[in-house]
C-alpha cells in the first residue's frame, strides 16, 4: 500500500474541519424577562427610557416620596 502525502492529507484534513470552523455565530434572542419597556406608567407619570437608560426628563422628575 502506498503511503498518502502530506499534502494531500493536509487538504483533506482541511476540508472536514473547516466548515466546522466558519459556521456563523448568532447571539441567542434576548428573554423577555430582562427587556427594559419604552415607557412605563407609574405612581408619579410616565417614565420614559431608551435601551433601558432613562430619559433626562425621566431622570429629572421628582419621585414625589421622602
Amino acid at each position: 500500500m502506498k503511503p498518502i502525502g502530506l499534502l494531500p492529507a493536509l487538504a483533506v484534513c482541511t476540508t472536514l474541519v473547516l466548515p466546522h470552523i466558519a459556521a456563523a455565530q448568532t447571539a441567542p434572542p434576548i428573554p423577555p424577562s430582562i427587556n427594559t419597556p419604552d415607557t412605563v406608567e407609574s405612581s408619579i407619570g410616565r417614565l420614559q427610557y431608551k435601551d433601558g437608560a432613562p430619559s433626562k426628563e425621566t431622570v429629572a422628575r421628582p419621585c414625589g416620596r421622602i
